[in-house]
Parts: structure tokens; C-alpha cells; sequence
């Protein structure tokens, strides 16, 4: 894996510590997956307004991270408490959950359901452990299917908890197996059926014995 990792404003040099947690991290995902990457483009953002320009929008607060064009875009640790409610020691967190989107953007092609995709990263970032279900709206899982109904509504704490809860269940090699045949805009139903083809039964009545424990 080749390691590019630069500020975006172009000022002062990456230092050794974030480097080597920028290895930390990948070896966790490299770990996870069984797989690796040719290359890993950091971006280190000191600046909200630095990561608007970059994304093209204006962005919610609470993002500190995120992905585009096979580029991670991250705000450095100290930034994380200036610009946003996260704390900086959610920097390993945050960007091993990015790294975790550049695999599944390199072996699998999916982007539905959203709550699967967001929470796969947060599973392998272990970040379900810093956030607490009863803290957040349950919600039904055809709410968190598509982008345009996520970003209503972003769930990440359900996402990161049922997908723990799927793979604790039934071993991430079944998980794999689903990843797999899903095409990249997948509609509620045909995931379903998908689903229900590795797993032997729909998507509901799991989500549904989740929720009893939860």
C-alpha cells in the first residue's frame, strides 16, 4: 500500500504520529477484508471551511471525515473538538471507518442499503462502542435504505449496532457472500430477497430478534 498524506492548505508537513496511526488503521481493515489496497490518499483538513470547499457543500457539524474521488478527507485531531462535537481521540475511530469505505469501494460495489454501508465501517472502526442504543431513535430499516432517506435522518448508532449484531450472529464470511451479489443501487426488495438467499430468511425477522435485545 502506497501512503499519500498531505495538508489540504499546503502548509507544514504530516507528522509521525498521525502516520503511523494512519497504518494502525489500515492494518485493521487489511485485517478485516483479507485484502489490500495499491494506494491511500489522505487529505488532512484544518478548517470547516476547508472541508466545504473540498466536498462542494456545506457540511453538518458532526461530520469529520469522508471520501471522494478514492480520497480520504479527514480534519486533524485537535480540529475534530474545534469544528465538531466529536472528541479527537475519535480520529483512529473515524478514519479507520473511512479506510473501511475505500475497501468496500474497491471489492464491492454496493451503495444500498445505506444502513449496511455505513455500518460495516463503523463495526470494523468498533465505533458501536462509544455510541449507546438507548440513546437513539430505532427505525425501520427501509427508513435507512437509500441515501436520500439517510440523510434525513442519519442513524448511524442503529447502523453500527445491527450490522455487529448480523455478523455476531452469523460470521462475516455470510456477510461477505451477501456484498457480493448486491448491485450497486439495490431497492429494498431485491435486497431482501438477496438476503434471504445467504441468510435463509428475510431481513425483518432478524432486524425484529435484534430489537428484542436491544
Amino acid at each position: 500500500m502506497k501512503l499519500s498524506a498531505k495538508f489540504y492548505s499546503g502548509q507544514g508537513s504530516v507528522n509521525g504520529q498521525i502516520l503511523k496511526l494512519v497504518q494502525s488503521c489500515y492494518e485493521i481493515n487489511r485485517k478485516f477484508f483479507a485484502k489490500d489496497l495499491d494506494n491511500l490518499d489522505l487529505i488532512i483538513i484544518k478548517t470547516r471551511k476547508e472541508m466545504d470547499r473540498i466536498l462542494g457543500r456545506a457540511t453538518p457539524s458532526w461530520l469529520v471525515g469522508s471520501v471522494k474521488n478514492n480520497k480520504i478527507n479527514i480534519f486533524t485531531p485537535e480540529a475534530f473538538e474545534q469544528v465538531s462535537p466529536h472528541k479527537k481521540t475519535e480520529f483512529k475511530l473515524v478514519l479507520t471507518h473511512e479506510i473501511a469505505h475505500l475497501f468496500l469501494d474497491k471489492y464491492y460495489s454496493f451503495k444500498n442499503p445505506v444502513w449496511l454501508a455505513e455500518g460495516l465501517p463503523g463495526y470494523i472502526a468498533g465505533q458501536y462502542k462509544i455510541r449507546s442504543m438507548n440513546k437513539t431513535i430505532k427505525q425501520k430499516l427501509s427508513e435507512l435504505h437509500f441515501r436520500k432517506d439517510w440523510e434525513r435522518t442519519p442513524n448511524y448508532t442503529e447502523a453500527f449496532w445491527f450490522t455487529k449484531f448480523i455478523i455476531d450472529t452469523y460470521g462475516k464470511q455470510k456477510l461477505f457472500a451477501l456484498l457480493a451479489i448486491l448491485r450497486e443501487e439495490e431497492n429494498y426488495s431485491d435486497f431482501n430477497k438477496k438476503f434471504g438467499k445467504i441468510f435463509n430468511e428475510n431481513i425483518d425477522p432478524v432486524y425484529n430478534r435484534w430489537l428484542v435485545n436491544v
